[in-house]
């Protein structure tokens, strides 16, 4: 057997073990979703940053730098500060909700009730479900191009891989091997960039024999409507469905806080790993593709036996991002689309069950999805939009404290959800130049600002306060009957 080959089997083996290990002990859905019982900071900050770092930080950034120059380091090093302003503004006023949530939706309900945690389900499924299928069509890919594994087994064994550990061990076992796969990336990538850019004759002949444009960052401001969309979308749409769980996550908030602002100290050496990766097989083979930059420098570089360790921890960028979005959009699918955890007549072993049975699903999915379409990575872009344009901003608001009406997130989300929708069926980005998501977002946050105003002026939240306390009343007069009929001894 090939030494790289058998490698690779080992990483696979190890990963699957640990996740199976790690979440054999799972039996409640508060486990399965959020509850990784003692998690370290390390622990938590290696989920947060092997998460974030995903396919398209590395292998993507490189072929982008081949192809654009380092002035996409730049919008990746500033679209970094999304973590700090997690950690700084979001993290401290999460500490409130620990207790009571275990979802996306669930979170979204506190606020908006079952209208906020469907509509935050739909969208944030939406949003991890285009994500998943791009990490497993890469693990495919990746298998086929450095192992020869046809594409389609590549695929099966990354959904295999993940989904039996997911499905099985759900947060903890996603957190027990992402600390196993961010140590797999944080020897790899180093470990490509040097041999790339000794290949290409040290540092300061990559940089001065790749073309002026390509170190070159003027275009930052020379062409803005370029670049700070890009940019805008990093710091605007700060938080997604993923980032809510391991905001959740956290019983410690100061740990929480170190995390993720540790994790935008350390992402900017990941980013110029890439990037050299990327100048460095410019300055070798201009001839090639520049998505290809990556792969092509470990192909015809690393020697053999390290190149098993870089395939592996390629393979752990892309695992630690796909278990991240198979577990959230399985408990999204469970506990915020199709049942409340708390509703009545539904244990939390059948909510677990459900949220198992939800992962197997999102990641049967995936599978489909990578293997019958190649154009994947537009169809999570799109996606991605409908999360950016209905719920990002309320919910951020509303975590922060601002006080807001169900009426007013139904129309924001409404009219923010159908011009992103119109945005897509009429391909208006390519007709205009304008990525869908800015006016559906503009208009989203206008109708939530101004109709929570209005709202608040002329007495509609106070009514729908009143109404939601008469709610909860009615619920826990109805929980107290049944408790006294099972006293009495006459059932319900």
């Amino acid at each position: 057997m090939d030494i790289d080959f058998f490698i690779v089997v080992v990483y696979f083996v190890l990963t699957l073990g640990v996740g199976i290990w790690s979440g054999r002990n799972v039996r409640t859905m508060r486990e399965f979703s959020v509850d990784c019982g003692r998690v370290s900071c390390f622990a938590l900050y290696a989920t947060i940053f092997a998460t974030y770092i995903g396919g398209g930080s590395t292998i993507g950034l490189a072929g982008r730098t081949f192809s654009s120059g380092i002035v996409m380091i730049v919008i990746s090093i500033l679209g970094s500060f999304d973590l700090l302003l997690l950690g700084l503004l979001i993290a401290p006023k999460m500490e409130k909700f620990l207790t009571c949530v275990v979802s996306p939706g669930e979170l979204a309900g506190i606020f908006w009730e079952r209208w906020g945690s469907l509509m935050t389900g739909i969208t944030g499924l939406l949003y991890c479900l285009g994500g998943a299928a791009v990490q497993v069509s890469a693990i495919g890919h990746i298998l086929q191009d450095l192992i020869s594994i046809p594409f389609e087994v590549g695929a099966w064994i990354g959904f295999g891989l993940l989904v039996v550990y997911s499905v099985f061990g759900g947060i903890r076992a996603v957190i027990a091997t992402d600390a196993i796969q961010y140590i797999a990336l944080a020897v790899s990538i180093p470990l490509v960039t040097y041999f790339a850019v000794s290949d290409a004759g040290g540092i300061a002949h990559v940089w001065t024999s790749v073309p002026p444009d390509r170190v070159d960052i003027s275009p930052l401001w020379t062409q803005p409507m370029r670049y700070l969309p890009i940019l805008a979308s990093y710091l605007i749409c700060l938080i997604n469905p993923v980032w809510i769980q391991r905001l959740l996550m956290g019983k410690d908030i100061n740990k929480t806080k170190k995390s993720f602002c540790l994790g935008t100290a350390t992402l900017p050496i990941a980013y110029v790993c890439s990037a050299l990766i990327g100048l460095s097989a410019l300055v070798t083979s201009p001839e090639i593709e520049g998505n290809s930059a990556m792969v092509y420098t470990i192909q015809k570089i690393i020697p053999i036996g390290l190149k098993g360790v870089v395939i592996s921890g390629l393979l752990a960028i892309l695992m630690s991002t796909a278990d991240s979005y198979l577990n959230i959009s399985g408990v999204m699918l469970a506990c915020d689309i199709f049942a409340h955890r708390t509703a009545s007549g539904v244990t939390d072993k059948e909510m677990l069950l459900y949220g198992r049975l939800a992962t197997l699903g999102i990641g049967v999915f995936s599978l489909l999805t990578a293997l019958y379409y190649r154009d994947i990575i537009d169809i999570a872009l799109y996606f991605d939009g409908f999360w950016y344009s209905t719920v990002v901003i309320p919910l951020i608001a509303s975590i922060r404290g601002y006080k807001s009406t169900t009426h007013a997130f139904k129309w924001a989300t409404s009219v923010g959800g159908a011009i992103a929708a119109l945005w897509l069926i009429f391909d208006l980005e390519k007709k205009t130049g304008v990525y869908g998501f800015f006016p559906a977002m503009t208009a989203n946050v206008i109708l939530f600002f101004g109709l929570s105003a209005y709202g608040k002026r002329h007495g509609i939240f106070a009514r729908e306060e009143t109404e939601r306390i008469q709610k909860r009343i009615r619920a826990i007069n109805a929980l107290r009957r049944i408790e006294r009929q099972i006293e009495e001894g006459g059932g319900i």
